[in-house]
């Protein structure tokens, strides 16, 4: 579904209830499960809970382009409800977070260690992903801290390196889980000493 299709494709009516029950405190899942019994069109109720909860149309489209849209497919009328559960479960309402620039590099450093790593499961790699979308890249960084490489496909140097890189920066960002991203740092630091790397480091910014 092209993005702008889908946004003009989006009644006044739909996207104004969906505003007004999410900013009741209505969550995503109950507003699309509303929707979508009402109109029937579950994709555009879908679109336009994502319109109001503020994600821009183009991210909208590139989530539906990547088939989370389709969910609604497996689904029959009655199961709205459960349909809008894995819409979530999959990052389809998550909001974006903007980064700054010392929040772009950490997820940059972030992306690479998990590049490195020699591959993951997909519910580990689908939590990774909502994870950067959210901008939560402390939680993103200490989950993988906690995953060692896969000894066949991963670079561990590089792993460990960026890792250790993304802690610096965390750290100088001021963690709310300092103590805990600490400890983790260490541990990457100690691990990047024993692979050491044959290319260049990963380097943190010196930024403030």
């Amino acid at each position: 579904m092209d993005a702008w299709d889908g946004a003009a494709g989006v009644d006044s009516a739909s996207l104004t209830l969906a505003h007004e029950r999410l900013e009741a405190g209505c969550a995503p899942v109950a507003v699309f499960a509303e929707l979508a019994a009402r109109t029937g069109d579950w994709h555009l109720s879908a679109w336009a809970v994502c319109l109001a909860l503020g994600i821009p149309a183009p991210d909208v489209a590139g989530r539906f382009a990547r088939g989370m849209g389709d969910i609604a497919t497996e689904f029959h009328p009655g199961e709205e409800e459960l349909c809008g559960e894995v819409m979530e479960t999959v990052g389809l309402f998550d909001v974006p977070r903007p980064l700054d620039e010392r929040g772009t590099e950490i997820a940059r450093l972030l992306t690479t260690a998990a590049g490195a790593l020699g591959g993951m499961p997909s519910g580990h790699a689908l939590t990774l992903s909502r994870r950067r979308v959210r901008g939560e890249l402390t939680a993103m960084f200490l989950s993988l801290a906690r995953t060692l490489p896969r000894r066949e496909r991963a670079r561990p140097a590089e792993y460990w390196a960026a890792l250790s890189a993304a802690g610096d920066l965390l750290l100088q960002a001021g963690s709310g889980d300092r103590s805990e991203v600490e400890r983790a740092l260490q541990e990457c630091r100690r691990r990047a000493a024993e692979h050491p790397s044959n290319g260049e480091r990963p380097v943190a910014s010196d930024a403030d």
